[in-house]
């Protein structure tokens, strides 16, 4: 896959996790993503700072290609993602991979937010 291809690829994938989280539809979180309730909790508790989760942004898509706000690695078939996320004016991390699944499509696996 082309580069500007996979990062718009890459980028509707989080876009699609952070709109469910945003949305606290647990039942997306669940089966999508794997996460459950408790985790979801220690998510809620790192990012306290996040008082109305339906202003989380992704980064704009007018800087798809700029590796400080969409950083890729390709290692082993798969991808290691960390993108940053604006609340109000306080910008933060979500950090994932883009893994092929044994149906040999992708999919976006959540794996921590950072500060």
């Amino acid at each position: 896959m082309k580069k500007q291809n996979i990062r718009a690829t890459i980028y509707e994938a989080i876009n699609q996790f952070v709109t469910a989280y945003k949305q606290n539809n647990t039942e997306i979180l669940s089966s999508e993503y794997g996460l459950d309730k408790e985790t979801l909790a220690e998510i809620d508790d790192f990012l306290s700072f996040v008082k109305d989760k339906s202003k989380i942004n992704l980064f704009p898509i007018s800087n798809l290609n700029n590796d400080t706000f969409l950083s890729i690695e390709y290692v082993d078939g798969d991808y290691l993602i960390e993108c940053i996320l604006i609340y109000e004016d306080i910008k933060f991390y979500l950090v994932g991979e883009y893994n092929k699944t044994q149906e040999a499509q992708y999919k976006f696996e959540y794996r921590n937010f950072d500060i």
